[in-house]
């Protein structure tokens, strides 16, 4: 048995380490790994996928696609792979417009959400496949949404109300559509509390409003790794994001859990 890792080339550069952590993980469970690495094709032509296969049998490899490029996942799925994280939540981990709709018709409380810009400021807009908070950006008048807009260049972008409890997160970290961890995420600079922007972390259980958001998702989808991010507004938690290809960091600096170990040790269940 093989477990192929996919990445897109400058995701793997910033990820070296945490790629060392699933060879050895396989290794030590006598596992063959290999890491692919695959960029999206230039002006909108398809992806040429064959080479991911090449050497593969669906019947005994399986693929993790990091790539955050659903496109593949429907690929590899069509050609009869596992696939982690599959098609579902690779889409909806990698558009948030998708996500927040989804959610919504689940009864799932979401921040107001809309496609073109609201009257009142100040507002949220966000790149629909945009991570790590890097595009996101607090609009505070007429200005400067003209100079984001204009800095996306046409990117796709979504726009939502501003929650009244800024630069406070929690990631709930989800191993075999069960949660192994919840991490609240803190900045006392900025709106977004990523922890790669600089934020700060600290373990926090679920509470009771929290868990039963979690739980509703969880009942709607089957994810083998990925986070679910929450934000408050009104005293309450609200669905924010959900991310397909989400970072451990945080787990690794402030609880013992290996979440790798969890997640090869899930696959490898689920295998036959």
């Amino acid at each position: 048995m093989k477990l192929l890792l996919i990445y897109q080339g400058i995701d793997a550069k910033k990820n070296i380490e945490y790629i060392k952590l699933y060879e050895d993980e396989c290794k030590r469970r006598g596992l063959e790994f290999s890491l692919c690495i695959t960029e999206a094709p230039p002006c909108g032509a398809p992806f040429d996928l064959t080479r991911l296969i090449e050497g593969c049998s669906p019947a005994e490899d399986i693929f993790i696609n990091r790539s955050r490029y659903a496109q593949i996942t429907h690929f590899l799925e069509e050609k009869g792979y596992r696939v982690y994280n599959n098609s579902l939540v690779a889409e909806l981990g990698n558009d948030k417009l998708l996500a927040i709709r989804y959610m919504q018709a689940r009864g799932i409380p979401v921040m107001k959400t809309y496609t073109s810009p609201p009257e009142v400021y100040p507002f949220v807009a966000k790149t629909i496949d945009g991570h790590g908070g890097n595009e996101v950006f607090l609009i505070k008048d007429e200005a400067q949404l003209k100079k984001t807009l204009s800095e996306l260049d046409g990117r796709k972008v979504i726009y939502q109300d501003y929650c009244d409890t800024p630069g406070r997160d929690k990631r709930v970290y989800i191993v075999g559509n069960k949660v192994v961890a919840a991490m609240l995420r803190i900045s006392d600079t900025d709106f977004r509390s990523n922890y790669s922007l600089g934020g700060r972390a600290e373990v926090s259980p679920l509470t009771p409003d929290e868990a039963e958001i979690v739980d509703k998702i969880l009942a709607a989808l089957d994810i083998g790794h990925a986070g679910i991010d929450l934000i408050y507004h009104n005293g309450r938690p609200v669905f924010n994001e959900l991310e397909d290809v989400v970072g451990s960091r945080m787990l690794y600096r402030y609880t013992d859990i290996d979440v790798v170990d969890l997640f090869v040790e899930y696959i490898l269940a689920n295998a036959s």
